[in-house]
């Protein structure tokens, strides 16, 4: 019986050195992913501000008085 016993205790200790290799690819792949979603809202923010100042440019140039053509 206690064969038995050591044989289930080596395969519980298999299992969990599994389960924390997994547990610990899953937390780095969560990292990663957390880390691209910061610099996708990066992106955005400045894209926008890029985009505004560009459409204030356009603005400001249609708001010009035309020049006298003769």
């Amino acid at each position: 019986m206690s064969t038995r016993g050591n044989e289930f205790g080596a395969r519980l200790s298999q299992y969990n050195e599994l389960w924390l290799e997994h547990v610990a690819r899953f937390e780095h792949k969560l990292q990663l992913l957390q880390t691209a979603k910061q610099g996708m809202e990066f992106l955005l923010l400045v894209s926008s501000f890029l985009f505004y100042y560009l459409i204030d440019c356009i603005a400001q140039i249609i708001a010009m008085p035309m020049p006298f053509v003769r």
